[in-house]
């Protein structure tokens, strides 16, 4: 009589989609300290016009070989330094996708493509970008120059 062993190989495959990648890593990043969000960028639309699905705004997954490169284009809240807010996003996202998985994550690359200011700075900046009020032309101050009205 020969005994036979059933082991997991032997069950089956197990295939995790990229897009449950993507919503890991989406969760794993939303609770590093100072990152204000995920922004949608060029490369997201050159993925979607060369077939590559995007599962998440901002998010990109590649798998091959149980091996994982993700891609995160993130806004980063201001006055955090923005070197110290990356490494960490990239280590909680790894070990999250990692932990989650049990996929090896190769690469999380950060591009950090906008900074979130407070409400308090966005004034400030916001007044400082208008022209001084000497500087703006109202229909009133128009003066219209005829041809004859210039000389040589």
């Amino acid at each position: 009589m020969s005994e036979e062993k059933t082991t997991s190989e032997n069950v089956g495959n197990i295939k995790i989609s990229e897009e449950v990648v993507a919503i890991l890593a989406d969760k794993a990043i939303r609770e590093v300290e100072g990152i204000a969000g995920l922004s949608g960028s060029l490369v997201d639309s050159f993925a979607v016009v060369l077939g590559k699905k995007v599962g998440i705004k901002g998010i990109g997954v590649d798998i091959k070989d149980e091996k994982v490169t993700i891609g995160l284009h993130t806004v980063v809240q201001y006055g955090y330094r923005i070197p110290e807010v990356a490494w960490q996003a990239q280590e909680t996202v790894k070990n999250t996708v990692e932990s989650m998985t049990g996929l090896t994550v190769v690469k999380v690359n950060i591009s950090v493509e906008g900074v979130e200011f407070p409400d308090d700075i966005k004034d400030e900046i916001g007044a400082e970008t208008q022209p001084p009020e000497e500087l703006v032309i109202n229909q009133d101050d128009v003066v219209e120059i005829r041809d004859e009205d210039i000389t040589d």
